[in-house]
């Protein structure tokens, strides 16, 4: 068995085209496994980022409902004063 019994590596090749024609284009070459380490890695990121803006957003809705319940006792205060004043 010759290499050892190991796949052959593929390599991606992406092109950058600059918005000049007169720029020369770019060819980056990157292999198969750090690509997937980075879309990996990106999903990953991306699936705390919502997880935690989800858990913030709830976090969110039960503060505002909070102070919603403190402004409406602080107007029922302030009628009763209101009341007692007159």
């Amino acid at each position: 068995m010759q290499g050892g019994g190991r796949k052959k590596s593929r390599r991606w090749t992406f092109i950058v085209v600059p918005p000049d024609s007169d720029a020369p284009t770019r060819r980056v070459s990157i292999g198969d496994r750090p690509l997937r380490i980075g879309i990996g890695t990106t999903l990953v990121c991306l699936l705390v980022a919502s997880i935690w803006s989800g858990a913030n957003a709830k976090d969110v809705a039960v503060k505002a409902d909070r102070l919603a319940d403190e402004q409406r006792a602080v107007l029922r205060l302030h009628d009763r004063v209101t009341t007692l004043h007159d």
